[in-house]
């Protein structure tokens, strides 16, 4: 399964002061629905938006990470969608999500 996590900067929650960096409990927000989605049967996870691949970059180092990850432009969307068979899930790194909400989407 194909997972994309929407990791827009343009969000309430950015306005706030909080972005996909912001750590939680020793994470940071994008690292826990990276390893969320994982947990939950993603092969692959797509993290889409602007200025991320430092992130995506250190993520890809995390020893507990066993999925192939990817930092997407919004105009290359398309792209890592193509040729995509298996379902697809969206997932937003400003929200914490139990894990049995992203295996029921799967």
């Amino acid at each position: 399964m194909l997972a994309i996590v929407l990791a827009t900067t343009r969000s309430t929650a950015t306005a706030q002061g909080v972005d996909p960096a912001t750590r939680l409990a020793g994470l940071s927000l994008l690292e826990r629905v990276v390893l969320t989605l994982q947990h939950a049967g993603a092969k692959r996870i797509g993290v889409l938006g602007e200025g991320l691949e430092h992130l995506v970059a250190e993520l890809r180092t995390d020893p507990r990470l066993d999925v192939e990850l990817s930092w997407v432009r919004p105009e290359n969307l398309q792209e890592l969608l193509q040729g995509e068979v298996e379902p697809v899930a969206l997932a937003p790194w400003e929200r914490v999500v139990e894990r049995g909400v992203f295996v029921q989407l799967v």
